[in-house]
């Protein structure tokens, strides 16, 4: 493309000498001196920008000042842009015939061509050189911050699209305004963030990211999955399982109420019964102790058959979801291609118990839970298209949202499901004569109902001593049960030591740490840490009407010893009146 421009002010070779850097090296510049004129050759842009500034520079002496200014540091193209943004507003404003501040840039060079106003000349020039003075920031420019709690690439990628969004903002309600570009990586091998950016840019963006990297609290959830079948008759009891002993030297499982359960040698492997409960101690929570639902409550009747189908224990952080899967991965047939071979298309779903929980911790001590929990199992197959089995599977779930405080617990239910059985019994060969036949077989026919039910109890874990004082009680409780000695003499379990380690098995040389001292007490997640000189003693005293002196019915308990251990207790509010007081007879 080329093009022809006529000067009124400026000497046409002048000119040429000035707008030269701009062109290519194989277009075309020249001055036509007799009137003033200059022809220039080269690409379209290349010539509509060279023609631009000839026009801009074609002014009166009095009027304009022109300047070469070289960077040493901040690249033309970008503080060219800067300029001509800073003063769009004061050249719309000028009126025709006013020189304007225009800002081009030499990129070849590194070079500014400034065009402005005499009076404005030595401002422009000023900020043009504190520009560059910052672009010598950018050398040297890469930081790394390694993330204490987070995860360098989740933080990377929100990092990225907030400036992103920044960017393509450029209001007034952007969120903040970075001078330069900012690049940031997260490495995943050293969970490192690689920031790109000036010092300025990083001081703008270090409070962000300290934000993102801040300990995330965790949330224990212990759940019970039961299924109610609706019988005949009515015995319903409860009993409070203590997996401490009732005294020293005693390893009995003690228990207040109706119905006596007596030495349970499995409770977490019984078929029958409602499994919830108390466990003396607890886990401190907010300076509060809150009881552990571990131990035992159990609900029998000829009328309610309670049916344990998980009571599964979850340790998950604030805002993540955990799940549990107890089932199994079953083949079903999703279609059929005929042609020369048979091609049968298989897919496999989980069929099971199915729960999933994503805890989000609020304010003082309120945790919003999303739930979702499936129960489903495999029927009799059924007969589809060419005489083909598919396998019928039954469904029963629940999703919902529920807001609770820490240590408070929530039952989701009434997923009622009806099962129909037919079941005939006759003499063989009579059994089949129409009319006669219904004198020689027996028909029997039930229906039943059962009623799936959820019982849900999130606690906020704060520090490590919430941790491992849980923990502790867990393994406490799985202890009086499982971690007796077997009939060789040797414990099943090890010994938990309080400090959270385990003693080996048969290691009877290393002593147990009784209670580790001068351990910080660190939050894990929110707040300032604390400290403490050792692990807080943590217990749950009986409530009034079950101690000693309380209202309620009294009885007696064998322990292992022979002895017998004395005890009251009342039957829990709203329950149906069962039995007498007086012993509880032992498992033999």
């Amino acid at each position: 493309m080329s093009q022809l421009i006529r000067l009124k002010n400026v000497d046409s070779n002048t000119m040429v000498a000035t707008v030269k850097p701009l062109m290519h090296n194989w277009g075309f510049l020249a001055a036509f001196q007799p009137t003033n004129s200059i022809i220039v050759t080269d690409t379209a842009a290349t010539v509509s920008k060279v023609v631009e500034l000839m026009l801009a520079m074609d002014l009166p002496p009095d009027m304009a000042e022109r300047r070469v200014i070289p960077l040493t540091s901040a690249t033309a193209s970008k503080i060219e842009k800067l300029v001509n943004s800073a003063y769009a507003d004061f050249n719309a404003q000028a009126y025709k015939g006013q020189p304007k501040v225009q800002v081009f840039s030499d990129v070849v060079n590194n070079t500014l061509l400034l065009v402005a106003p005499v009076e404005r000349v030595r401002e422009v020039e000023g900020l043009i050189r504190d520009l560059d003075r910052r672009g010598a920031q950018d050398v040297g420019s890469l930081h790394l911050y390694y993330p204490k709690n987070g995860n360098a690439e989740s933080m990377a990628k929100v990092l990225t699209d907030l400036i992103t969004k920044s960017k393509l903002g450029k209001s007034e309600d952007a969120p903040f305004s970075l001078l330069r570009e900012v690049s940031i990586v997260g490495e995943k091998e050293s969970n490192t963030l690689v920031v790109a950016a000036t010092p300025d840019d990083y001081r703008i963006l270090l409070p962000v990211i300290e934000g993102l990297d801040m300990r995330r609290l965790q949330v224990y959830v212990e759940a019970l999955i039961i299924e109610v079948t609706a019988q005949r008759a009515v015995d319903f009891g409860v009993e409070w399982g203590f997996a401490n002993p009732p005294r020293e030297g005693s390893r009995a499982t003690q228990g207040y109420g109706g119905v006596g359960f007596g030495s349970l040698s499995n409770p977490l492997g019984v078929t029958k019964g409602l499994a919830m409960g108390l466990m003396r101690g607890g886990t401190l929570v907010e300076g509060k102790v809150v009881p552990n639902l571990a131990a035992l409550v159990r609900a029998m009747a000829s009328d309610t058959d309670v049916n344990i189908l998980a009571t599964p224990n979850l340790l998950t952080l604030d805002n993540k979801e955990a799940q549990i899967i107890v089932g199994q991965n079953v083949p079903v047939q999703t279609g059929t291609t005929t042609a020369q071979t048979t091609t049968t298309t298989i897919e496999r779903r989980d069929v099971g118990l199915t729960l999933k929980v994503t805890p989000r911790v609020m304010e003082e001590g309120w945790i919003r839970m999303d739930i979702y929990q499936e129960q489903s199992s495999l029927t009799d197959s059924i007969t589809i298209g060419n005489n083909e089995k598919a396998v019928v599977t039954n469904k029963r779930s629940i999703q919902t949202t529920a807001t609770l405080k820490s240590g408070e617990m929530v039952v989701l239910g009434g997923l009622i499901q009806e099962n129909a059985s037919e079941q005939v019994q006759q003499v063989p060969c009579l059994g089949g004569v129409t009319g006669l036949g219904e004198l020689f077989k027996n028909t029997s026919r039930s229906k039943g109902k059962s009623n799936l039910m959820v019982f849900i109890r999130p606690v906020i874990i704060n520090t490590y001593a919430d941790l491992l004082d849980t923990t502790r009680k867990k393994f406490e409780l799985i202890d009086a049960q499982w971690g007796r000695k077997s009939s060789t003499g040797s414990r099943v379990l090890p010994t938990l030591r309080l400090d959270g380690s385990l003693r080996p098995l048969g290691d009877d040389a290393v002593p147990v740490v009784e209670r580790p001292t001068g351990i910080e007490e660190s939050p894990l997640g929110g707040g300032e840490p604390g400290s403490a000189t050792g692990m807080p003693e943590v217990s749950v005293p009986l409530p009034a009407d079950l101690q000693d002196g309380g209202v309620g019915s009294s009885g007696a308990i064998q322990n292992s010893s022979g002895t017998g251990d004395s005890f009251s207790g009342s039957r829990g509010a709203g329950l149906p009146e069962v039995g007498g007081s007086g012993p509880v007879p032992s498992s033999p």
